[in-house]
């Protein structure tokens, strides 16, 4: 593995609750993550930035990214944007 996930398509691809719950009627705010307990949406961002599950995932992979003073003062739907315009490879 290359990168934070195994393939570069896999944020995009991932069976995130926010989009499957959709199918079953369930509200957004229901959808949440299964494979932690923080009571939030599963979507790309609580994957990529917050989920306890991959914590260890993302600081191998962004360490040095996250713990900078420019993205640490981000809101979390521009650090996803940064991450994913800037820094795909560490992402793929």
């Amino acid at each position: 593995m290359s990168g934070l996930f195994s393939h570069s398509s896999d944020v995009v691809c991932c069976h995130f609750r926010i989009e499957t719950g959709r199918y079953v009627g369930e509200a957004p705010e229901q959808r949440l993550c299964k494979l932690c307990n923080t009571a939030s949406v599963e979507d790309e961002m609580h994957f990529v930035l917050k989920c306890p599950l991959y914590q260890d995932k993302r600081l191998c992979y962004l360490s040095e990214i996250l713990t900078s003073d420019e993205f640490m003062n981000m809101r979390d739907c521009d650090k996803f944007v940064n991450l994913v315009k800037y820094h795909p490879r560490r992402l793929a």
